[in-house]
């Protein structure tokens, strides 16, 4: 499990974790536990971008997080398919 010294949620998460019901502790437990991680692309802050995903109740969530170091910058979150648990 990764440790992080911090997690930051961008605002564009933020507003996406209202819409969609996610909560900020399912979408950090996604990102420091996930049951998958997969590459994405370079990011903004110097980092690499992964998706993340994990199980959640009957559902599953996906993480998009910026990786710089020990920080984590979540980007968006949504559900597969748009099923919430």
């Amino acid at each position: 499990m990764p440790e992080f010294d911090s997690i930051e949620i961008m605002p564009h998460a933020k507003h996406r974790m209202v819409l969609r019901g996610v909560l900020e502790a399912d979408a950090t437990s996604t990102i420091c536990n996930p049951d998958k991680k997969t590459v994405q692309t370079a990011g903004t802050h110097g980092g690499k971008v992964y998706l993340h995903s994990k199980k959640i109740g009957e559902a599953e969530l996906f993480v998009a997080a910026e990786i710089v170091g020990r920080k984590a910058y979540i980007i968006t979150v949504f559900w597969k398919d748009d099923e919430k648990p």
